[in-house]
């Protein structure tokens, strides 16, 4: 649960606007301990002072649980559980998380930040290994979702979040497999879905998760003279919530903007660029 709960912080760079001080409510002076559950989870920072926060009722709690973690609203019998005993929430969301739907939302959530199914697009020619296999939703589907399932497997097996960016392996398909070439691993007590591979790619390049993935950057790709400076955007803006393309960008005097060669001479040379 404690990566889970890191790996959704991520995704909160933008919070919601504090309610305005004319709204009245019941607030305690300090939150109420977490429900009882299973599993160990990472104590986060308060968004706000105690008592600046409205706090949920149980069932409402149980609702929007339900929503992130498994796509759905809660059951009957689920609303009828928390009424009885609020700490039965804890047991519940532990539920939510061994569930097989779970997997399918951390990739959803990630898929809305790295935009990754795209189909019709980004897809490479049908050549040589590659001749014949699969359409453009099969490589959607089995090629470009690799760094979402590298992201639900260390949030399902309960790895530290950072290593969707140090792995020293990845997921992959047989298609994806074919796309880029790899190795398969043993998978000891995680293994991955059925049709998904723990690999390492043939390329010797040093694997770093998702950093390493081909179809990651064959999404979000960087031209010529741009030396990288989109991609690293894409990992700024997903990671860190702070893309490099919404700063400011400073304007010197002593470079001539109607001249092209000396624009991008000060892009490489000038550190301020």
């Amino acid at each position: 649960m404690s990566t889970m709960l890191i790996g959704l912080s991520l995704l909160g760079c933008a919070r919601e606007p504090r309610r305005a001080a004319t709204v009245e409510a019941a607030r305690p002076s300090e939150a109420p301990p977490l429900p009882a559950t299973s599993r160990p989870f990472a104590q986060l920072r308060p968004l706000a002072p105690a008592n600046d926060l409205e706090l949920l009722a149980p069932v409402d709690h149980l609702v929007r649980v339900a929503l992130v973690l498994a796509g759905r609203r809660p059951s009957e019998e689920e609303i009828a559980a928390v009424r009885r005993d609020p700490a039965a929430l804890g047991s519940i969301v532990d539920r939510y998380l061994d569930a097989p739907e779970f997997g399918a939302v951390v990739r959803d959530m990630w898929h809305e930040i790295l935009l990754l199914r795209v189909e019709g697009r980004f897809v490479l020619p049908r050549l040589g290994p590659l001749a014949g296999a699969g359409s453009d939703a099969d490589w959607v589907r089995e090629v470009s979702e690799e760094p979402l399932r590298l992201i639900e497997h260390v949030v399902r097996h309960d790895r530290p979040f950072s290593e969707i960016v140090t792995a020293d392996y990845t997921i992959a398909s047989d298609l994806g497999l074919k796309a880029w070439g790899g190795t398969t691993l043993q998978t000891g007590e995680d293994p991955p879905p059925e049709g998904w591979h723990k690999v390492a790619w043939d390329s010797e390049q040093p694997m770093a998760g998702i950093l390493s993935s081909g179809a990651l950057w064959l999404r979000h790709p960087s031209n010529g003279t741009n030396h990288h400076r989109g991609q690293a955007h894409v990992i700024a803006d997903a990671l860190l919530c702070s893309g490099f393309l919404d700063r400011d960008v400073p304007l010197f005097n002593d470079i001539d903007l109607s001249d092209e060669t000396a624009v991008k001479n000060a892009l490489v040379d000038d550190p301020g660029a």
